[in-house]
């Protein structure tokens, strides 16, 4: 029986994608930055250093890409702490099942180590993953395959027989690249035909992943 599983953070986790926008839309408001809304696209999923990367292509050499960068992890943070950071639907649930069920736990996040111990924590949901890997651990982010062969490695299992579950077509693309089972549960960005064909299953939240997977123990059983 298939029992490991690795999760994206962001956007499927947390309904953080859109605490991001904002934050996002306010540090380029404060500098007049144009066509914010395809930066945000095609950054969804990726670790910082490409994010840097993409920003100066875009901007120019010359853009004070860590100063803006920084701005929009002080607007995020901001947000969180007045408003706190929404878990999505079914996420308790399926990490307690996941538990009971004695699978392996990991996660796989473009965010880096010190926000997503700082987000895992406050949420209460650190303790169900035994193998954390974010972005700031690999060279090639999202949606290159390494930071999937990564968990996969630290969860010494091959990527053949673990499940990921991803919201974006960057995080798709990853783990369909490292030869996992991904699990798509679309967030901010509506998954067009090539990402559907890329994904083994697609559902609308984690309360249906959790039905599939009691559904494939049962069959086992």
């Amino acid at each position: 029986m298939n029992n490991s599983i690795v999760f994206d953070m962001d956007g499927v986790l947390f309904d953080s994608e859109r605490i991001y926008y904002r934050a996002w839309f306010e540090a380029a408001r404060k500098l007049n930055l144009p066509e914010v809304d395809t930066c945000i696209t095609h950054c969804i999923g990726r670790n910082g250093s490409d994010i840097r990367d993409y920003l100066l292509g875009q901007y120019g050499q010359d853009f004070k890409v860590d100063a803006f960068i920084e701005d929009i992890r002080s607007e995020f943070t901001k947000i969180v702490d007045t408003e706190g950071l929404p878990v999505k639907d079914g996420v308790l649930e399926l990490l307690e099942w996941l538990t009971q069920q004695k699978w392996s736990v990991a996660l796989a996040t473009s965010s880096g180590r010190n926000g997503t111990e700082r987000n895992l924590t406050a949420t209460g949901l650190k303790h169900y993953f035994q193998i954390i890997v974010t972005g700031d651990m690999i060279q090639h982010g999202k949606p290159a395959p390494d930071i999937y062969r990564l968990a996969c490695e630290k969860l010494g299992a091959a990527p053949a027989d673990c499940y990921a579950v991803e919201d974006s077509p960057n995080g798709v693309k990853s783990a369909y690249a490292a030869g996992l089972k991904t699990i798509l549960v679309p967030d901010m960005l509506d998954p067009d035909p090539e990402i559907r064909q890329l994904a083994f299953r697609v559902f609308p939240s984690l309360v249906e992943v959790k039905t599939f997977l009691e559904n494939l123990e049962n069959l086992e059983n």
